[in-house]
């Protein structure tokens, strides 16, 4: 089987991801054959194609993917057995030119040695280049480059949603001396508050991860289903994330949220992203508001903080607001 796999993909870089494509195909053992501006045509060694195909297609959104094969079995076993029958063959005529006694037989022979010889190096040139087909996998990939804060579509019913995400890998807030907290959360190891306005809080730490915690206004009939849809196209269709991860979370109260996790590449750096949501309707202190709890930051301090970020969402206390 001759396998053939073309990919579109939108990422915030696409210079960077196009060499990042080339070097992942490099690691494995292939080689690039071709590329025409932020399209790349790679060789990719059969026995490597789908962990290589995994990790390029992690270097932003994927948009497109087709993956075909072909049965070149007829065609290899055709070319082989006219390869074999043409070595016969001239075989046959390099003996009778030794053994030729007259200068005309002498001509006539060499004359079609020369053309089986000839006919002999094309099928050895095709039966190279289908054997080649077979062990390697033809990958088109293209790389269109999408602005890393793109503005919200005008069908996207919510901009502070279409936001989610788009400061990953950008720096950090400037800090303002305010402590404010829109509702109470512990903070986590190693992070300290920065800013705050009443209603977006933020904590930092050494490594440049974020901790934002914010209280937004619901829309009348807003649900879980509703707002978790449009966090889920925010994150994968605006942001160029991939989601790697969606949950349901109680907290200690009892209250239900939903959690997410996603990464996303920008040039040659991988950030993660981590955002939790609560929601609920009318309470005693409340008119019907989400709130928010988004982490992020390079993958490997994310990793680094992960556990102890998680261990504090538990402490989530919306009680006084309920």
């Amino acid at each position: 089987m001759a396998f053939t796999a073309a990919l579109q993909m939108s990422v915030d870089d696409a210079e960077a991801a196009l060499k990042m494509a080339q070097e992942i195909n490099s690691r494995a053992g292939g080689y690039t054959q071709e590329v025409d501006n932020f399209q790349t045509t790679l060789k990719v060694p059969l026995g490597k194609a789908e962990e290589v195909l995994e990790k390029i297609e992690k270097l932003g959104t994927v948009t497109s993917r087709r993956i075909s094969g072909e049965d070149l079995t007829d065609q290899l076993v055709d070319l082989d057995v006219r390869f074999k029958n043409m070595e016969t063959l001239r075989a046959r005529l390099t003996a009778l030119l030794a053994e030729s006694k007259k200068v005309e037989d002498t001509l006539k022979i060499e004359q079609e040695l020369n053309r089986v010889t000839t006919d002999l190096e094309r099928l050895q040139a095709q039966l190279k280049n289908a054997n080649n087909r077979v062990a390697y996998v033809d990958m088109t990939v293209s790389f269109n480059a999408s602005d890393p804060q793109p503005a919200p579509r005008i069908s996207f019913p919510v901009p502070w949603i279409a936001r989610l995400g788009s400061s990953a890998g950008k720096a950090v807030p400037t800090a303002n001396g305010c402590d404010r907290q829109p509702f109470e959360m512990e903070l986590p190891p190693d992070f300290v508050a920065v800013s705050s306005d009443g209603v977006e809080f933020n904590a930092v730490s050494a490594d440049d991860c974020v901790l934002r915690l914010t209280r937004r206004d619901d829309l009348k009939g807003g649900s879980p289903a509703f707002w978790g849809e449009l966090i889920k196209r925010s994150l994968s269709e605006l942001n160029n994330y991939t989601i790697t991860g969606r949950e349901t979370f109680i907290n200690h109260e009892g209250i239900r949220g939903e959690l997410f996790t996603a990464d996303r590449n920008i040039g040659r750096s991988s950030f993660r992203y981590q955002l939790l949501f609560f929601h609920f309707g009318k309470g005693f202190l409340t008119d019907n508001e989400l709130y928010l709890v988004e982490f992020w930051g390079p993958a490997d301090a994310f990793d680094l903080h992960a556990k102890q970020v998680k261990e504090v969402y538990d402490t989530v206390d919306l009680s006084i607001w309920h």
